[in-house]
């Protein structure tokens, strides 16, 4: 059995169809918008080439009463409509789409099931408003990237981050307070820990240590 042509006769006629642009405007409301007359026009040509049409069924409808700004009755009609796209061979696919027209003669339905079908044939074959864009159409000047920040360099004469931390772990394991050892470190003349230089650091330890382990020595440096 000879599988139905209809899906490649979508296609090809999606591959086919030009631009549809936003041509017509509205009159009251100042948009602008795609008609259905220019839909058919570009599609009409490109279905019968490719021996595509479509036939529609209502298979719901209700209408509602709404007033417009100046106090009259607007009817509006809402149409769910089944699409089916049939190819000569028999095959078929279908859409179900809805449509609304707003009117107060007896033009609702005419508008609804043209809302309907416009939008069914934009959508099936995905009708472009406007060209495609160039790759150089959108074009941002980038900004440089930042350069890393050197990361600062220890001075080789001055104790290292690790050696400081040890050096207060060690106070701590004595209970001597931050105060304590501060004033050790003033005696070799620094006023912050991380100033302390190579040189000196084991004697400060040192002595840290001496404090800690001599009778009484915590309680004399904090009296």
């Amino acid at each position: 059995m000879e599988v139905s042509k209809i899906f490649q006769a979508m296609v090809n006629i999606q591959k086919e169809v030009g631009v549809i642009s936003k041509d017509s405007q509205n009159v009251q409301q100042g948009y602008s918008f795609r008609s259905i007359d220019a839909v058919y026009a570009e599609l009409h040509d490109l279905m019968a080439k490719h021996q595509v049409f479509s036939i529609p069924q209502v298979i719901d409808s209700r209408d509602e009463e709404r007033k417009t700004s100046t106090g009259k009755i607007l009817v509006t009609r809402i149409i769910k409509i089944k699409y089916v796209f049939f190819h000569v061979d028999g095959g078929s696919v279908e859409a179900i789409v809805q449509g609304e027209g707003n009117a107060m003669d007896d033009k609702a339905s005419n508008k609804a099931m043209s809302a309907a079908h416009k939008y069914c044939l934009l959508q099936a074959f995905c009708i472009p408003t406007s060209e495609k864009k160039d790759g150089d159409f959108d074009s941002h000047e980038m900004q440089a990237p930042e350069k890393p920040k050197p990361e600062p360099k220890s001075d080789p004469k001055k104790i290292s981050e690790a050696q400081r931390k040890r050096l207060f772990a060690i106070a701590k394991s004595f209970e001597i307070s931050h105060d304590v050892v501060k004033d050790i470190c003033a005696k070799y003349g620094y006023e912050h820990s991380n100033e302390i230089s190579r040189d000196d650091y084991d004697k400060i330890v040192q002595e840290v240590n001496d404090i800690g382990e001599s009778d009484g020595g915590i309680d004399e440096r904090n009296q």
